[in-house]
């Protein structure tokens, strides 16, 4: 026996050194829950002390460092030896939501990271808020300006949970039922937000899509003034559209998460919105459907240009059923107000146009390029189409019976890009247009499934470039911008634009911002940036003060010149 007691305390000094212990091994935490944490929203913000390198990151990026500074103060001044008032600043901090049928019994709790519990109840004090302990070992606090909803709290896992009263039922969980913070606190970026649509009870559901039903019903019978049938048929079936998808995501949704993220290693800015829904469900099928969509949108992407984007966007069946009817209402009251000769050219080219019009589609993209040489741009826009070839054929008839002098103006087949004709229109651009692109000539070409025009520097190699792209999957939505390459553009009217630029802009992609929404396995919606961009945006201010600066010590030149002079001229006077 004292052989095997033996044997088992070196078995078990082997396992302290490995870093496992038997005993720990098998024992669950006391105060892990025995059923999964599910709450139906969840908020995470990151550890304070992170929080405010982001904060000193972004006022720095800015071009603030003297108010960073000041910040810093302030925040070290309320900084003691146990933290700051009591709370861990290296551990990140939030709240949940746990939605009950019976609402006023549902938690709203808040976590609050704890360094020192005595500190912080003192800081209560402190506050003249003066918490009173129950037999349980929680707290209960009374607050004069909310006095139907006292807080109740509880210190945990070195956290504190705290919520708010609602109904006097309502009873501070015991440690071993309150969730681990690592279970609700789990995750990155300096925001999060998620919503689990599951975890919200049907019957709160319903009341929500209940009102929405009835504010979206308010709508449809707030008609606008001289609004036609065919028109009040298209806004009430968008209405309804909206009404359907809004309902959809309450009931088939699954999670809906925001978030915010600072990189400060990789100066990445970001802010997204994430969508999933249920497995098998209808939204999950519309949002893999909206995924599939193909547009020639993406084609037109460069890596030299200053902005660029495209949108490609299907309407639903209900709503492009009166959307035809709408249109063709809204381009004959057009055409009605041109005289007969104008309207005898105009409508066989509106007919060839109708099928896109009317095809339940938005496929449309553009492309700002450059600044080459000169500093001059190129523009290009691209839009699907449907039967190109009449159209094409359109376009020729309407320049044969055109009157003389549009026809000096259009010159049809001037090129080719493969098997498709290339048109120009020469005229006049404003001068601001004309100082941005040079050439006032605009070319374009219809294919089988597209329009695509270009104008400005290159703008005939750059359409025969494009013409020939095909449609393939793409976003719904993507913008993107680089702002050294607008610069010059911004200089017409911010002068220190250049400047600002070549001060921030150091290396590849510091100067970029994208926006894109994109569906398939979900619907995501982002926002990104390079913080070098708050750089430009402060050089930028600095340099618009230093010319009001430059202007005003002119104009105080100017204004002592003059005083000289009067006061020479009042001399010769008294001579």
């Amino acid at each position: 026996m004292r052989t095997s007691g033996a044997l088992a305390l070196v078995l078990s000094g082997l396992l302290l050194a490995a870093g496992a212990s038997p005993a720990r091994a098998r024992q669950k935490d006391k105060t892990e829950p025995e059923v999964p944490f599910k709450a139906a929203v969840v908020l995470r913000v990151q550890a304070l002390d992170e929080l405010i390198a982001d904060l000193r990151y972004v006022i720095k990026m800015a071009g603030k460092e003297e108010e960073g500074k000041q910040l810093e103060q302030l925040l070290k001044a309320r900084t003691g030896p146990k933290g700051l008032e009591g709370v861990d600043t290296k551990k990140p901090f939030g709240a949940y939501v746990i939605i009950d049928k019976k609402l006023d019994l549902s938690q709203v709790m808040a976590l609050v990271p704890i360094k020192d519990e005595k500190t912080f109840l003192s800081f209560l004090e402190g506050l003249d808020l003066k918490p009173t302990k129950e037999q349980d070992g929680s707290y209960k606090l009374s607050i004069e300006q909310i006095p139907n909803a006292p807080i109740l709290f509880r210190f945990a896992n070195d956290y504190l949970y705290a919520m708010p009263q609602f109904s006097t039922k309502a009873k501070m969980p015991a440690k071993d039922k309150l969730p681990l913070p690592a279970r609700v606190l789990g995750g990155t970026g300096v925001l999060s937000l998620r919503v689990n649509m599951d975890e919200v009870p049907k019957a709160v559901r319903d009341v929500v899509v209940s009102g929405l039903a009835l504010q979206l019903g308010n709508l449809k019978d707030n008609k606008p003034a001289n609004e036609t049938e065919k028109q009040t048929a298209l806004r009430e079936a968008m209405i309804d559209e909206v009404s359907a998808k809004a309902k959809s995501i309450i009931e088939d949704g699954q999670t809906v998460d925001l978030k915010l993220s600072i990189d400060r290693k990789k100066h990445d800015l970001g802010l997204s919105f994430k969508l999933v829904g249920r497995k098998g469900s209808g939204l999950a099928k519309d949002l893999a459907d909206l995924g599939k969509a193909k547009g020639l949108g993406a084609a037109l992407m460069t890596t030299n240009q200053a902005v660029g984007g495209f949108i490609n966007l299907t309407f639903p069946t209900a709503v492009n059923k009166v959307l035809g009817p709408a249109l063709d209402e809204l381009i004959e009251s057009g055409l009605n107000k041109a005289d007969a000769g104008a309207q005898k050219l105009l409508k066989p080219l509106v007919a060839s146009l109708s099928p896109t019009l009317k095809g339940g589609t938005i496929d449309l993209g553009f492309s700002l390029r450059g600044p080459g040489k000169k500093d001059k741009y190129t523009v290009v826009v691209a839009a699907g189409v449907k039967e190109g070839d009449k159209i094409e054929k359109a376009v020729k008839k309407f320049v044969d019976d055109a009157p003389a002098e549009l026809q000096e103006k259009i010159k049809t087949d001037v090129a080719k890009a493969g098997d498709v004709n290339l048109h120009k229109v020469e005229g006049k651009f404003d001068a601001n247009v004309k100082e941005v692109l040079g050439d006032e000539v605009v070319y374009f070409g219809v294919s089988k499934t597209a329009l695509v025009a270009a104008m400005g520097d290159g703008a005939l190699d750059a359409l025969k470039k494009t013409i020939a792209a095909k449609p393939a999957t793409s976003k719904i939505l993507h913008l993107e911008a680089s702002l050294s390459a607008l610069a010059p553009l911004i200089a017409q009217t911010k002068k220190g634009a250049p400047a600002a630029a070549k001060k921030a802009f150091k290396g590849k992609g510091d100067d970029k911002v994208t926006f894109t929404v994109e569906a398939g396995s979900s619907l995501e919606v982002k926002l990104s940036a390079k913080a070098h961009l708050l750089t430009f945006f402060a050089a930028l201010e600095a340099e618009d003060e230093a010319k009001k600066d430059e202007a005003k010590k002119d104009e105080a030149k100017k204004d002592e010149a003059k005083k000289d002079e009067a006061k020479k001229d009042e001399a010769k006077k008294d001579q």
